[in-house]
């Protein structure tokens, strides 16, 4: 058998490279994001307070065809001492190009900061895969406030939104009207708005019955409470259900799919640091929790 030449050597190195890049790495990259999934599912956990003010609920969901696999609920009450609910601001390179945020993932700035959770917000745009990688420029889809600076009146959002004393408030009209805009110190659009008045409500037409992970923001008014919620795989009516059951007075989805992001912090009692519900997507704007001593506030 004649020996290969040096130009068949060099294309079977190239093919096979190729064949490895198309087909190995994708897979090896499946394996790596599955078993992180796997790797850092909290273990079902009752009620529990984590610090001043803050509670997690975590629950193991089997319910055919309606919720499968984890919830977790983060229940902050933001009239605690030291108690924050933390807006990515707005950033100023993306500002100059036209847009609102620079992408990054979730684990990468939950481990940079001493949040106690963080959750996804908004969609974004553009919003196709090949286009979501960290440090790509894009603009939040619906509306959103952050500390008294508004992105734009999206006609299809409703939203959730926070004065200058905390207090949250449900807008119920689409788009957000201008003197809410105007009022809202810190805001987030939602697509929308499944629980009012401590009940079922709206339910969009399309995707109802999808069963995909979902993020979720809700509030108490009354009693100064937000909460953020995501699922692994739950149906938009039964996501709103739960939410229900949580306690929620007014909340909406926010965006879900590929996009649910729920991570916990480095301080969750008992627990390998950063646990949490993932996808393969990075976040635009979040909302997070973090409590810090009054003193040092």
């Amino acid at each position: 058998m004649s020996a290969s030449s040096p130009a068949e050597r060099w294309f079977s190195r190239l093919f096979y490279g190729a064949l490895f890049c198309l087909v190995g790495l994708p897979v090896l990259l499946w394996v790596g994001w599955r078993v992180s999934v796997w790797m850092g599912s909290p273990p079902e956990t009752p009620r529990a307070e984590i610090a001043p003010g803050v509670f997690i609920t975590v629950e193991e969901l089997n319910v055919p065809m309606e919720a499968t696999g984890r919830m977790i609920s983060v229940e902050i009450h933001l009239d605690t001492p030291g108690t924050e609910l933390v807006f990515r601001p707005f950033d100023e390179s993306a500002l100059e190009r036209g847009r609102h945020f620079r992408l990054a993932f979730a684990d990468w700035i939950i481990r940079s900061n001493d949040y106690l959770a963080l959750i996804n917000g908004t969609r974004y745009y553009p919003g196709y895969r090949w286009r979501s990688y960290p440090g790509a420029n894009v603009l939040a889809v619906e509306s959103i406030v952050i500390d008294g600076r508004w992105s734009h009146q999206h006609e299809h959002s409703f939203m959730i939104w926070w004065d200058d004393q905390w207090r949250g408030q449900v807008e119920l009209s689409k788009p957000p009207r201008g003197a809410v805009l105007e009022r809202a110190v810190h805001g987030i659009g939602v697509q929308t708005v499944q629980v009012r008045d401590a009940a079922v409500g709206g339910i969009a037409s399309s995707g109802e019955g999808e069963l995909i992970s979902r993020s979720f923001i809700g509030i108490d008014p009354d009693q100064n409470i937000v909460w953020l919620i995501a699922f692994e795989n739950v149906t938009e009516r039964s996501m709103a259900w739960h939410a229900v059951q949580q306690g929620v007075v007014h909340g909406g989805q926010v965006d879900s799919g590929s996009a649910t992001n729920l991570l916990l912090g480095r301080k969750s009692p008992g627990w390998r640091p950063f646990p949490g519900i993932r996808n393969l997507r990075p976040v635009a704007n979040y909302l997070a929790v973090r409590h810090r001593p009054p003193e040092e506030t």
